[in-house]
């Protein structure tokens, strides 16, 4: 039994050890809860194009993700999010992240480009939630008040497509056309901000 106690300790001690070392750089692992906001520029189905003048499209996210700071200069990690968006269904995404600090042996280390891709799930008879691939680039900063607290804002360009049920209808000899799926797309800009631990 003791055996096994020097060895706990031994492990605990060397883990410590490790953390304390790790704790001068930026945390290896953290979290973020970001809320954005999206002006959509372009909407395209079936042909038509509907542009922002047309209709003030715009969408409202709250993303959580989890990174890991694989050195000082890159990050990955996995997220989940929910946004509801003006004239388009809402989507449920989760995505990979990647985040570069070009700046990070400058004064500007708290500069970054990040990118998400992913894909939304959504039923196929549910009008309300829809599936897609999305895709969104940007550049970031952030601030870090203690090592596991900070702010973090956000900019960039987003494309989403949206898995739509279209309708299905009579013709003129009372014939069914049968419901269908047709893809739209949307281009948008966003604004972003949140907390990061």
């Amino acid at each position: 039994m003791t055996h096994m106690r020097r060895w706990i300790t031994v492990v605990m001690m060397v883990v410590l050890f490790a953390f304390m070392a790790h704790s001068q750089n930026i945390p290896r692992f953290q979290a973020a809860l970001d809320y954005r906001f999206s002006l959509g520029l372009t909407q395209s189905a079936l042909g038509q194009v509907v542009k922002y003048s047309d209709n003030s499209m715009h969408g409202n996210s709250i993303n959580l993700t989890g990174l890991w700071n694989i050195n000082n200069a890159f990050s990955s990690g996995v997220g989940i999010g929910f946004t509801t968006y003006s004239y388009a269904p809402n989507v449920l995404p989760i995505f990979a992240t990647f985040r570069y600090r070009p700046f990070s042996k400058t004064k500007y280390k708290s500069v970054y480009t990040f990118s998400n891709i992913g894909y939304s799930f959504g039923s196929d008879n549910d009008r309300a939630l829809s599936s897609g691939f999305l895709c969104d680039v940007g550049i970031g900063w952030q601030k870090m008040f203690y090592r596991h607290f900070g702010i973090n804002f956000q900019m960039g360009y987003e494309l989403k497509q949206f898995r739509v049920p279209g309708h299905g209808e009579w013709d003129a000899d009372m014939e069914v056309f049968p419901e269908f799926k047709f893809n739209m797309w949307r281009n948008s800009i966003f604004f972003g901000f949140g907390l990061l631990f």
